[in-house]
């Protein structure tokens, strides 16, 4: 089960409100896809600057009881009318992990750089 998604910051600064917009997607041919959302609603966290604690935010989403055998990925982004600016933190060291990003909805593209510092706490069922 999908019990809480996290993402780390290590720079910020929101003028009023940062609103988080995650989505739970299967796999396509390596890629996040758009088609397979693992969720039936939108999963939004609307924080301030005081709600960033310790440079991590944290979704918990346990109530909403999701469960995959299958390989999944989280996308994130920030809500249009987002003022301020925001840094993930990261692992610039984690050269053998793939990366997912696009732009605005456009195609998904991968790269070996490193790894954005977003994690998602689970229970494994034995």
């Amino acid at each position: 089960m999908i019990k809480k998604l996290n993402i780390n910051i290590v720079n910020y600064k929101i003028e009023k409100t940062a609103t988080f917009i995650f989505d739970i997607q299967g796999d396509k041919n390596g890629f996040p896809d758009d088609k397979q959302s693992l969720i039936n609603e939108n999963l939004q966290l609307t924080v301030t600057e005081n709600d960033i604690k310790n440079n991590k935010v944290s979704l918990d989403i346990s109530d909403k009881n999701i469960w995959t055998d299958k390989d999944f990925y989280v996308t994130v982004r920030i809500a249009e009318d987002f003022k301020g600016k925001l840094t993930f933190a990261g692992n610039i060291f984690a050269f053998s992990k793939d990366t997912y990003y696009r732009n605005y909805f456009g195609e998904w593209k991968k790269f070996s750089v490193g790894e954005p510092s977003i994690n998602v706490d689970v229970i494994l069922q034995k």
